[in-house]
């Protein structure tokens, strides 16, 4: 009798997965890793009109770090599953390594975010994350027409990505060192992220141990800088074969302020 109870039970949970769990830790015992699981859940509501959308995180961490793991998106109103996103998947040190006290919704490793200024909060993941201050986010924008979270290769390939909701722009900073730095600004126009001006730093030849901060408008599309190229010593040189210069200042500071040199 008591088996057929605890078979009802299970039976009434899984039939049910918008049920909120409590943030659930356990081990377990492997040949190769000694694995820790994590599960935790979270709600939002993405905008004044909806919908309400509730998530459910499942990690499974080696040596406190995340290795496996992915979100389950329900929307509340139609009590059911609209998809499944792998945070990741695989046992490899690098991407995605949270610590398995940063696995929940924290404004960090999980962002919701407005990306594209249409009312309608929008996804990220932590992937990586340097000491200069360089970070990228797989970033997934919610289209409303199909319900669900899409995946942007160019907002995910930017570094630092910060929003000016005010002038509807996204500026992304990517720093190899000091006077190795540039910022990006974009507008959000039919769909697109358009690059409407570049700010880098390059060395004053004219001063001992001077930087310049320059300000150019891209004379064709995007300017695209790969991880290499972004400390490559050509790269000042690089970038204003692309651009009209509209300014040159000297740069006490770091291109953003937030670092020393």
């Amino acid at each position: 009798m008591k088996m057929f109870i605890s078979v009802m039970i299970v039976a009434i949970y899984l039939s049910n997965p918008l049920i909120s769990y409590a943030e659930e830790i356990k081990g377990k015992a492997n040949t190769t890793f000694d694995i820790i699981e994590k599960k935790t859940s979270f709600t939002k509501q993405l905008s004044k009109i909806g919908p309400v959308l509730h998530f459910h995180m499942y990690g499974k961490f080696s040596k406190g770090y995340l290795k496996k793991g992915h979100i389950e998106v329900f929307d509340m109103s139609k009590s059911k599953r609209i998809q499944k996103i792998i945070i990741n998947d695989n046992f490899e040190d690098g991407h995605f390594d949270w610590p398995l006290e940063m696995f929940k919704y924290n404004d960090h490793e999980v962002q919701l975010v407005d990306l594209n200024f249409d009312g309608y909060l929008d996804l990220r993941l932590l992937d990586n994350e340097g000491a200069t201050g360089n970070n990228w986010y797989a970033s997934f924008l919610y289209d409303p027409g199909q319900g669900k979270f899409i995946h942007n290769w160019h907002l995910s390939s930017q570094s630092g990505l910060t929003i000016d909701s005010e002038n509807k722009q996204i500026i992304t900073y990517n720093r190899c060192g000091w006077c190795y730095e540039f910022m990006k600004y974009y507008k959000y126009r039919n769909g697109n992220y358009i690059l409407s001006k570049i700010e880098w730093t390059d060395m004053d030849t004219t001063k001992k141990l001077d930087c310049l901060k320059i300000t150019g408008i891209p004379k064709l599309g995007d300017i695209k800088i790969t991880v290499d190229r972004s400390c490559d010593p050509s790269l000042s040189d690089y970038i204003r074969k692309r651009v009209k210069i509209v300014k040159v200042e000297s740069l006490s500071d770091c291109l953003h302020g937030k670092h020393e040199r």
